[in-house]
């Protein structure tokens, strides 16, 4: 599998270093909810994923981890419903997200299962570019109209929240370096082979 790379250190390093609101997860996803089909959203939306922030009690992961990956797809699939709703719902509010992810040179383990997931939702029809970026702190950021969130985790990368970065400027920035790191990217169901037929 192959992977266009592009350093992008000064918007990583802005992201990083902007300042914020600490939510916690539950609060943040409400965040989300109220914003992701607001008329203020229409538009481009933007999600930064590293493949590396796993969600608490997540079955599908369990499955995969044990070696059982036949029913880690199944339980992948049990989402679809809800995942269809979700994008069927940004498509009538006019906006169109596009979701980045910086994987790896290496893959494996929970970077390997996280691909398939995200690999799913590009099936349904949504919008995700792979760029490789190496020895630099990524984080993963949301970025909905004028707000920007950048994900937290806990020390052994669970889901925890996000921090909702201030600032209009932050998020004007963000949104023209992701544009610009969007154009280097490669179409994710472009890679092959897919992993689960290797």
């Amino acid at each position: 599998m192959t992977r266009r790379a592009m350093r992008t250190t000064s918007i990583w390093d802005t992201l990083n270093q902007a300042r914020g609101a600490r939510l916690t997860r539950d609060e943040y996803r409400t965040e989300l909810r109220g914003v992701r089909t607001a008329p203020s959203s229409a538009g481009i939306a933007w999600r930064v994923d590293t493949l590396s922030t796993r969600l608490p009690h997540d079955p599908a992961w369990e499955a995969w981890q044990a070696g059982r990956e036949q029913e880690a797809f199944e339980r992948l699939n049990d989402d679809l419903p809800t995942l269809r709703a979700e994008l069927r719902a940004r498509r009538l509010a006019g906006v169109a997200l596009r979701r980045i992810v910086i994987a790896p040179v290496i893959m494996g383990g929970y970077n390997a299962f996280a691909l398939e997931a995200v690999r799913h939702l590009a099936r349904l029809g949504e919008n995700v570019r792979v760029i490789s970026d190496e020895g630099t702190r990524i984080p993963e950021v949301t970025v909905y109209g004028d707000t920007t969130w950048r994900l937290c985790t806990t020390p052994d990368q669970i889901a925890d929240g996000a921090v909702h970065l201030d600032g209009p400027a932050v998020t004007e920035h963000a949104r023209v370096g992701l544009g610009r790191l969007w154009s280097h990217g490669q179409d994710l169901l472009d890679l092959d082979p897919p992993l689960e037929h290797r």
